[in-house]
C-alpha cells in the first residue's frame, strides 16, 4: 500500500481505488509547502529562491525577535527601515502562509511562520553560498572560477542554527563534571563560548577561526564577559602547532580542558580520513589531557537521500559543500577514524537519521564526546 505523509499523521491509500484528479483529503493543509502534487512540488522548488533571502534578511536585521514577541506592523520599524520594502516582504510572507493578518491591520506569525522564522539562521547559512549559485555558469566553463562565501552571513547563520540544535546536546555531556577551559576551533561568532561561559562562570575560553570576520565577532560577543583579555586568534584549525601556541597557557594546560570542533573538520579534511587521523593525533600530542567535542555532518549517498528528500535539507547542504570544495566524510569513514585515533567515544548524539537499503541508520549529523586514551592504551 502506498503511504502518503501528512504533517502529523499517516494516511494509507488503497491501490485498487481509481485514481482521482484531485485527492484533497490526502494532501497537507494549503500553505508554504504547496501540497503533494506535481504543481505543488514545482511551486515549492521555485518558492525557496524567494523565501530564503527574505527570511534570512529579517533575521539578520534583528526583526525576527520582535515578530516572535506578538502582533506587529510595518510602523514598528519605520524609524530605521524603508516601510515600503517591509510592506512588500510582509505581504509576501502573508501570501505564502507564514503570516496572518488581524482585523486591526497588524500581522502575526502563523505556526509555520514561527517555525520557519525561528530557524532563520539556517536560511542565512544557505544564503551565504549564494555567490556559488550566481556563478554556476562561470564555474561550469572556467576552472579558475572561485566564488566566495559571504562570511558575515555564514558566521551568523551557523551560530544561530547550531545554538538551537546542537549546543544544548553538548552541554548535556557535562551535566556531572564541568570543564575548566574550552578551546573552540571554528568559533564562528563566539556563540558556543558565550553560552558555555554563561553556564560555567569560571570557565577559561579561547576561540580559533580562519575568518577574521568570525574572530572579530567573537571578540565583540565575549568582551563584556572577560574584558580586554585575548579571547580569539585567526588560524587554520588544521594547523595545530600554530593555534596551540596562540592559546594562552592557562587555557591550554587547564586540567579539564575541552576542545570543541563545530562542523569545521570537513573544511580541512579534503575528504581524507587519513588527514583527520593525523589531525587528532597531533591534537593529542599537544593537548594530551583534553577531551574533544566533535560536531559533523555526513556525506549521505544520493540514492538514500532520494528516498527522504521531502523531509531533509541535506541535498542542499551537500551541494554547497561540494561546490565550495569541502570534504564531507561518510558515516563509515568517521567510524573508521574512531578506531585509529587516540580517543575513546564517551558519549554521542545522532540527528536526523535515515535508513540505508541494508537497514543501517545513518545520521545526517552527529556530536561525539571523545576522551583521550591513557598512553598505555594507544
Amino acid at each position: 500500500m502506498k503511504t502518503v505523509i501528512e504533517e502529523t499523521k499517516m494516511v494509507r491509500t488503497d491501490p485498487s481505488r481509481p485514481h482521482l484528479k484531485s485527492q484533497e483529503e490526502l494532501l497537507p493543509p494549503r500553505g508554504i509547502y504547496g501540497g503533494n502534487t506535481k504543481r505543488g512540488k514545482l511551486v515549492a522548488l521555485l518558492r525557496g529562491y524567494f523565501a530564503s533571502p527574505v527570511i534570512a534578511t529579517l533575521g539578520e536585521m534583528g526583526m525576527v525577535e520582535r515578530m516572535m514577541e506578538g502582533d506587529f506592523s510595518e510602523s514598528d520599524w519605520e524609524s530605521t527601515h524603508r516601510v515600503e520594502i517591509i510592506s512588500a516582504m510582509f505581504r509576501y510572507l502573508y501570501s505564502i502562509g507564514l503570516l496572518m493578518k488581524r482585523t486591526t491591520g497588524e500581522y502575526a506569525l502563523t505556526p509555520d511562520g514561527r517555525t520557519s522564522l525561528g530557524r532563520n539562521g539556517a536560511f542565512s547559512l544557505l544564503m551565504s553560498y549564494a555567490e556559488y549559485f550566481h556563478e554556476l555558469p562561470t564555474m561550469l566553463t572556467a576552472r579558475g572560477a572561485k566564488p566566495s562565501v559571504n562570511r558575515r552571513r555564514n558566521v551568523r547563520g551557523s551560530g544561530q542554527l547550531h545554538g538551537k540544535k546542537f549546543f544544548p546536546a553538548a552541554f548535556d555531556f557535562f551535566s556531572s563534571s564541568a570543564p575548566t577551559a574550552i578551546i573552540d576551533l571554528g568559533c564562528g561568532d563566539g556563540r558556543f563560548l558565550a553560552l558555555a561561559r554563561e553556564r560555567w562562570t569560571d570557565l577559561a575560553i579561547f576561540g580559533v577561526d580562519l575568518s577574521e570576520t568570525a574572530v572579530e565577532q567573537t571578540r565583540m560577543r565575549l568582551s563584556p564577559m572577560i574584558g580586554s583579555r585575548r579571547v580569539a586568534a585567526v588560524a587554520n584549525g588544521y594547523d595545530v602547532a600554530v593555534w596551540s601556541e596562540a592559546v594562552p597557557e592557562n587555557v591550554r594546560r587547564s586540567p579539564q580542558l575541552v576542545i570543541s570542533m563545530w562542523f569545521v573538520g570537513h573544511e580541512f579534511s579534503e575528504g581524507s580520513a587519513e588527514k583527520m587521523v593525523a589531525f587528532f593525533s597531533e591534537v593529542y600530542e599537544r593537548c594530551p589531557q583534553a577531551k574533544v567535542i566533535l560536531g559533523e555532518i555526513n556525506n549521505i549517498p544520493a540514492e538514500i537521500l532520494a528516498e527522504d528528500h521531502d523531509l531533509s535539507i541535506m541535498p542542499e547542504f551537500l551541494l554547497f559543500h561540494d561546490l565550495s570544495g569541502q570534504g564531507v566524510l561518510s558515516w563509515n569513514m568517521w567510524l573508521g577514524i574512531l578506531n585509529k585515533i587516540p580517543y575513546i567515544l564517551k558519549a554521542d548524539r545522532r540527528f536526523d537519521e535515515v535508513r540505508s537499503s541494508s537497514g543501517e541508520q545513518i545520521p545526517a549529523s552527529f556530536i561525539w564526546l571523545l576522551e583521550p586514551k591513557a598512553p598505555t592504551l594507544r
